[in-house]
C-alpha cells in the first residue's frame, strides 16, 4: 500500500484534536485542514477536495478514534469496487475525486451540518455506484459543532421521500472548482453495495428517481 497516493485529512477548527489524530495514525501522513469560520459542511467538504493534490481523499472527523490498520482497510476498499467507503457515516469516509466529477460537488445550498450527507448519498445511488457503509470505527459521542442553518427545510425542497421512492426535485448547482483530468474507475453497481442490515429499506428496497 502506497500511502502517498492518498490525502488523509482532518478538517476541524480544533487544532489540538487534529494533532492527536496525526500522531495516532503514524506512519500514515495526515494533514490538518483548518475548518474555522465555515457555516456549511458541504462547503467545507468541497474546499478540502479542491485543496488536495491527490486523487484519493480520506476524511477523518476530529471525533474519530482510529488506528492505521483502519485507514489501510479503507484504502484497499477504495481501490476495489466501491465508489464511496464510510466506516462511521460521513465522519470517516474515503473517495476518489472521480466520484465528484460524476456525481457533482456537495451542495453548498445546505447551510449547517446535517442532511447534506443524505443528499450526497442519494445522488451516488442515482448514479448506480457501489458504496461500502459501516459503523466499524469508533466515534466519540459528543454534540455536533454545527448549529443553525436551513438544512432540514432545504432538504425537503430538494427531495420528496415516500415509502417506496425518493424523488429528486431540484437540479444541482455548478461550482467553478477545478478537479483536474478524469480517470477510469471500475466501480460496481449500487446492488453490490455493502451496508448495515437495518438500512436495507433504503439500500435495497427503495427506488430513487430524479425529475
Amino acid at each position: 500500500m502506497n500511502y502517498e497516493d492518498f490525502d488523509v485529512v482532518v478538517p476541524t477548527h480544533r487544532k489540538e484534536k487534529a494533532l492527536k489524530i496525526i500522531e495516532d495514525l503514524k506512519p500514515i501522513k495526515v494533514r490538518h485542514f483548518d475548518g474555522t469560520g465555515y457555516n456549511s459542511f458541504s462547503k467545507l467538504v468541497n474546499h478540502v477536495i479542491i485543496s488536495s493534490d491527490k486523487e484519493q481523499i480520506i476524511w477523518v472527523s476530529d471525533k474519530m478514534v482510529i488506528k492505521p490498520v483502519e485507514v489501510e482497510k479503507m484504502m484497499n476498499l477504495m481501490n476495489d469496487k466501491f465508489s464511496l467507503v464510510c466506516f462511521h457515516n460521513f465522519n470517516f469516509f474515503g473517495f476518489k475525486k472521480q466520484l465528484i466529477r460524476e456525481v457533482g460537488f456537495w451542495d453548498e445550498r445546505f447551510v449547517g451540518g446535517e442532511m447534506s450527507d443524505c443528499d450526497f448519498l442519494r445522488r451516488v445511488k442515482l448514479k448506480n455506484l457501489a458504496v461500502y457503509m459501516s459503523f466499524e470505527s469508533y466515534k466519540i459521542q459528543e454534540g455536533s459543532s454545527w448549529h443553525g442553518g436551513n438544512v432540514y427545510a432545504f432538504y425537503k425542497q430538494k427531495w420528496l421521500e415516500t415509502d417506496v421512492c425518493d424523488y429528486k426535485l431540484l437540479p444541482e448547482e455548478t461550482y467553478k472548482y477545478d478537479l483536474g483530468q478524469s480517470i477510469e474507475c471500475n466501480w460496481g453497481t449500487w446492488e453490490q453495495s455493502v451496508y448495515p442490515e437495518e438500512h436495507v429499506k433504503f439500500y435495497k428496497l427503495k427506488k430513487i428517481e430524479s425529475n
